[in-house]
């Protein structure tokens, strides 16, 4: 899998051991296109008596998925889960799709 950490042409050489005592050692030339990631920011927020993970600031490439898990306390139960000030009810976890801008999601918790 080609995974560039910077942008621009990239290239490397890949030596393959072998037990052919004629060429102990095979080499290849790779190379590759590194392009620039667009990402987008996930603020993930919790009240009082629970979590939600991960939490904060969460970077997302684009197109990527992010699944976020809300926790109560023991003693609490999720009250409500706000999506871009948009309730989608007292879930316990929230996968954001094919991530193509910035977010918000909002765990509320209520004692039982």
């Amino acid at each position: 899998m080609f995974s560039p950490t910077k942008e621009g042409a990239l290239n490397a050489v890949l030596g393959i051991g072998s037990n052919d005592p004629d060429t102990p050692k095979l080499y290849t030339g790779l190379s590759g296109t590194g392009i620039a990631t667009t990402t987008y920011i996930i603020k993930a927020v919790s009240g009082a008596n629970g979590n939600i993970t991960p939490s904060g600031e969460v970077t997302v490439n684009e197109g990527s998925d992010q699944t976020f898990t809300i926790i109560p306390d023991i003693g609490s139960q999720v009250a409500d889960v706000l999506v871009d000030d948009v309730s989608v009810g007292a879930v316990t976890t929230y996968t954001f799709t094919n991530v193509t801008g910035d977010h918000t999601i909002i765990a509320a918790f209520c004692s039982n």
